[in-house]
């Protein structure tokens, strides 16, 4: 999956310590997908139409085989953390 390195200086200028996840939670909300890899923050492209048609195939999977079930799911992408 190609990415791009995001030149934020305010958020990962010259000589940064790597990030943790805490920091990446930390961030403001913005329009960009960043992703933290390794300690480095990315800003991820917009997906296409192929991984769009997947998406929406397994979000409709999940949601006719998991509700009966008392399960969830969400097709946007959103900042959480598994559980323990």
């Amino acid at each position: 999956m190609p990415a791009t390195i995001a030149k934020a200086p305010a958020l990962q200028p010259a000589g940064f310590e790597p990030l943790t996840v805490d920091d990446w939670f930390n961030l403001p909300d913005s329009p960009e997908r960043y992703e933290l890899s390794e300690g480095m923050l990315i800003m991820a492209p917009s997906p296409d139409g192929q991984h769009q048609d997947i998406a929406g195939a397994v979000y409709i999977s999940f949601m006719l085989v998991g509700r009966p079930e008392g399960g969830w799911s969400m097709i946007a992408p959103t900042r959480s953390r598994p559980g323990p």
